[in-house]
C-alpha cells in the first residue's frame, strides 16, 4: 500500500507541474501574440478586417482630395506613396489669318507677341503667305490664342498639349540623385591618399560631372518648352492678290545706295595704293640693293665673269 501511495503522489506531482507548465506556456504564448501586434513606435496593429476597412477609409479620403485639387495638378505614385505636384504641360497652338497686307500683318504679329512678354522665333514669307513661330509665356497661352482673331480673319486654329510631367519628375530625381553622388565622391577624392584610389575616383567623378551637365542641360531645353508655348501663325492673303516680295526702293534710298557704293570704292582704292606703297617700298629697296652688289658698282657678277676669262 505505501508503495501504491508513493506511485499515486509521484504521478499527482508530475500531473501538476505539467499543468503548470503548460499554463506558463499559454502565457507566454498569447504574450508574445500582443507583443507582436505592437510596431517599431509601440502603437498595436489594427486586425486584418479593420485594415481593409481603413485602407477603404483612405482611398475614400483620396477620392474626395482628387476631387477638391484642381486639374492643373497631377498624382505622381512612387515608393513612399501618392505624392501631388504641378503638372508639367508642353502647349502648342496653329492658327491661319487672312489679312489685306502681309507687311502690316507682320507689324500687327510682332506687337501682338511683345504685348503677350513673347517675341518672334522665325519667320518667312512669300508673295501670299507669310508664317511665323511665336514663343509666349504658358500662363498667358489661352489669352494669347483668343487676342489672335483680331488680327485677321480666322480661317483654322488648333491647339495641342502633351504632359510631360513624369518625364521631368523623372529627370529632376535622376539629376538630384546624381549631383549627391557627385558631392559625395568630392567628399572621398578629398580624403584619399592611395594613388590608385585618387585616379578610380577621378575617373568616376568625370563620368558624373559629365551625366549631370547633360540633365541639366535637357531639364533647361524642357523647362523653356514648359514655361514658353509655342504658336505657329499663319497669314495669308485673299484669293487672286499678291504681295511684291522684293522691294523696289523710292529714289531717296536709290541716292542713299549710290552713295554708299561710291564710297566704297574709293576706300578700296585707298586701301590697295597703302598696300603698295607699304609693301612696295621694302620690295624696291631690296631689288636695288641686290642690282648694287650683282652690276653696279661692286659688280660681283663683273668680276666672275672677269675672273672667268
Amino acid at each position: 500500500m505505501k508503495k501504491i501511495k508513493k506511485s499515486l503522489l509521484i504521478i499527482s506531482l508530475v500531473g501538476a507541474g505539467l499543468a503548470l507548465f503548460s499554463c506558463q506556456k499559454k502565457d507566454f504564448d498569447s504574450n508574445v501574440s500582443f507583443a507582436s501586434n505592437y510596431d517599431s513606435e509601440g502603437s498595436v496593429n489594427a486586425p486584418m478586417a479593420s485594415k481593409k476597412m481603413m485602407a477603404r477609409s483612405m482611398a475614400s479620403n483620396d477620392m474626395d482630395l482628387e476631387e477638391a485639387v484642381p486639374e492643373a495638378d497631377t498624382v505622381i505614385s512612387g515608393d513612399g506613396g501618392t505624392v501631388r505636384t504641378e503638372r508639367k504641360l508642353i502647349k502648342n497652338g496653329n492658327i491661319t489669318l487672312q489679312v489685306e497686307d502681309l507687311l502690316d500683318g507682320e507689324n500687327s504679329v510682332t506687337e501682338w507677341a511683345k504685348s503677350f512678354n513673347g517675341y518672334v522665333e522665325n519667320s518667312s514669307t512669300n508673295e501670299r503667305n507669310a508664317w511665323f513661330t511665336v514663343k509666349v509665356p504658358s500662363q498667358r497661352f489661352d489669352e494669347a490664342m483668343q487676342s489672335l482673331g483680331n488680327l485677321g480673319i480666322v480661317k483654322s486654329h488648333g491647339i495641342s498639349m502633351q504632359d510631360v510631367s513624369e518625364q521631368y519628375y523623372d529627370l529632376e530625381t535622376r539629376l538630384s540623385t546624381k549631383k549627391v553622388m557627385q558631392a559625395n565622391l568630392k567628399k572621398y577624392l578629398a580624403q584619399a591618399t592611395n594613388l590608385n584610389d585618387i585616379l578610380k575616383i577621378e575617373r568616376e567623378l568625370n563620368n558624373v560631372t559629365s551625366e549631370v551637365e547633360s540633365m541639366e542641360g535637357r531639364m533647361r531645353r524642357l523647362t523653356n518648352q514648359i514655361d514658353y508655348a509655342t504658336i505657329s501663325v499663319t497669314l495669308t492673303l485673299p484669293n487672286g492678290k499678291t504681295a511684291p516680295v522684293i522691294h523696289k526702293p523710292g529714289i531717296a534710298e536709290g541716292l542713299k545706295e549710290f552713295f554708299s557704293r561710291v564710297g566704297s570704292f574709293f576706300v578700296i582704292v585707298f586701301k590697295v595704293i597703302a598696300y603698295a606703297i607699304l609693301c612696295g617700298i621694302p620690295l624696291l629697296a631690296v631689288i636695288s640693293l641686290l642690282f648694287w652688289l650683282l652690276f653696279g658698282k661692286v659688280g660681283l657678277i663683273k668680276k666672275l665673269f672677269k675672273k672667268l676669262k
